[in-house]
């Protein structure tokens, strides 16, 4: 993984879903499913992510130090998961 940031998503049944967004190394292909198994055999339970997004680079945005900027990134989930509930 290049990048691999945790965010909290307000969930209308949890409160708030833990989602991973990953951004991995060029030419590496990942699966979600590969991703929550890696995870569950390292962290307790409630510390799994319940969704993993795939997401680019260029689609993150990013502070003067080349942190991701959290709240931005929130949103992007949670439109992101929100897209894939419609289809």
């Amino acid at each position: 993984m290049k990048i691999a940031k945790t965010v909290g998503v307000p969930d209308e049944l949890l409160g708030e879903l833990v989602v991973s967004c990953i951004v991995p190394q060029e030419g590496v292909v990942l699966a979600e499913d590969a991703v929550r198994n890696f995870a569950k055999a390292r962290l307790a339970s409630y510390k799994l992510p319940r969704r993993v997004l795939f997401v680019t680079e260029a689609g993150l945005e990013t502070t003067g130090s080349a942190k991701v900027k959290t709240a931005d990134l929130r949103k992007l989930a949670a439109a992101r998961l929100e897209a894939m509930a419609q289809d």
